[in-house]
């Protein structure tokens, strides 16, 4: 059972780019074990990370508050899973990479599946402040610094590779590796482009946008990780 806690109508959908989970945190513990499909209690969750029954429940209620995890909704001893943003942020958390370095992979993934090199100015035309100076405020998500970051993450650990300039590809014994990945490598591209759409639609209908907006939309770097 999964539970899909992304808004694709809301501009706070938006926020899932500044969520960070610490490696070999708790949370990022929790969401390994449960990856990709195990159902377990509380007490079974406690048990596996060797951490107490009170303290797994706080980190869990938190994940479930925040939309890692969804549960079947029995009184008593129920089972948690992970919703679809969960799963994406264990993927994170098994190749030890950033959310935005995700974001970025599941794109060159899928258009290396179909023989294609994936341009990065395409990621870059969505995300990034510089490549639409005139709608910043309104478009923004990221830097140009910290996708070029999110980058060297990934080609510092061979999970891409620059075939030329501005175009990343995958080799085919990685792309052998993320098939394990597949569905919500697919399933993380299609929310990057309701993302981008949902940005330029939001720059259209108000250019002046007001203060607590334009705070969600222009936080680049989080401050409050799990």
């Amino acid at each position: 059972m999964r539970n899909n806690s992304v808004e694709k109508n809301s501009p706070h959908s938006l926020l899932y780019y500044r969520r960070k989970v610490v490696a070999n945190s708790v949370c990022s513990k929790i969401m390994i074990l449960l990856y990709p499909d195990n159902s377990m209690t509380l007490k079974e969750i406690s048990s596996v990370i060797d951490k107490s029954r009170s303290y797994s429940k706080k980190i869990i209620l938190q994940m479930n508050h925040s939309g890692y995890l969804g549960h079947d909704n029995k009184p008593y001893n129920r089972r948690y899973q992970l919703s679809q943003t969960g799963r994406w942020f264990a993927i994170c958390g098994k190749l030890n990479v950033s959310f935005q370095a995700l974001c970025i992979l599941s794109k060159v993934y899928l258009n290396s599946k179909d023989n294609r090199h994936y341009m990065i100015s395409m990621y870059r035309r969505n995300f990034d402040e510089s490549c639409d100076e005139f709608y910043s405020i309104a478009s923004a998500i990221y830097s140009y610094r910290n996708i070029s970051r999110s980058i060297k993450m990934l080609t510092d650990k061979f999970l891409v590779y620059w075939e030329s300039k501005d175009m990343l590809k995958i080799t085919p014994n990685i792309m052998q590796y993320l098939k394990e990945y597949d569905g919500d490598l697919t399933s993380l591209s299609s929310w990057i482009d309701d993302v981008s759409i949902l940005c330029h639609e939001k720059r259209l209908e108000n250019i002046k946008i007001d203060d607590n907006t334009k705070n969600i939309l222009c936080v680049m770097n989080p401050k409050d990780p799990i």
